[in-house]
């Protein structure tokens, strides 16, 4: 492997995780693209992803608690979005064999525009327990059939349920460790998975957003508008989603 390609995939796996880990969203959508444009196999990408993600996010929860992003009240929230979630990626990477992609990518960008908007607007409902398992059903069936549009549905979701933004980015973290390992476990027995060359390449970046992104959440949280950046975030991913759907579709 040459040494500017190793630079390259370092700097893509430094800023993918810095995005999850301060802003609880986007890991995948960064990472992947970048890293098959390098050159990389799919078969290696795919798994490296999943099994750095659950590492990224065990390391990120342990310092949003740290930081209380994470306070103990939020535990429970956690799990209730974690629970549904884990049981739904393992539905959503069986429906993905099943279900001709198109329709359920143009689900998942419709849902991630949809929540978008509603934070752009302001619009905001009371916090419920079947509200989070609802995010954490639909957030991990889109994990585990697209390997993406988790963070985006919970991180914005939570906020729309008035919870407040450093919590619903550490939750966000917290859920999708056990996501991610049931990911990677799935595409392991039905794909196998040929990763280590890579997975070492983006171990040291990966930690060391671990530690940093928590507290640069702890520190952006503070920003007057940070609601509406994270909403014009999640809007651009929505139409994005949908873009390439179109596309592909096309």
């Amino acid at each position: 492997m040459e040494l500017y390609i190793i630079v390259l995939t370092m700097a893509v796996a430094f800023g993918a995780g810095i995005a999850d880990t301060a802003l609880g969203m986007c890991y995948g959508t960064i990472m992947v693209p970048p890293l098959l444009m390098l050159g990389y196999d799919p078969l290696m990408v795919i798994p490296t992803v999943l099994i750095t993600q659950f590492l990224i996010n065990l390391i990120a929860t342990v310092f949003h608690v740290r930081e209380r992003n994470i306070r103990r009240e939020d535990l429970r929230q956690g799990m209730l979005i974690a629970v549904p979630a884990t049981v739904m990626a393992a539905v959503g990477s069986l429906a993905a064999l099943a279900v001709p992609g198109v329709f359920l990518k143009g689900y998942i960008g419709i849902i991630v525009l949809a929540m978008g908007i509603f934070l752009l607007a302001g619009f905001r409902i009371s916090t419920s327990g079947k509200g989070m398992v609802f995010l954490g059903v639909a957030a991990g069936f889109n994990k585990g059939f697209s390997g993406g549009g988790f963070g985006p549905i919970v991180t914005s979701g939570q906020i729309i349920m008035k919870e407040r933004v450093r919590s619903a980015i550490g939750i966000s973290d917290l859920s999708q460790v056990s996501v991610s390992v049931v990911g990677f476990m799935v595409y392991y027995v039905m794909e196998g998975a040929y990763m280590y060359d890579l997975f070492l390449v983006v171990l040291v970046p990966i930690v060391i957003t671990g530690f940093t992104g928590p507290y640069l959440t702890r520190r952006i949280a503070r920003h007057p508008k940070i609601e509406r950046y994270l909403g014009l975030t999640v809007l651009l991913l929505g139409i994005g989603t949908i873009a390439k759907v179109a596309m592909d579709y096309m």
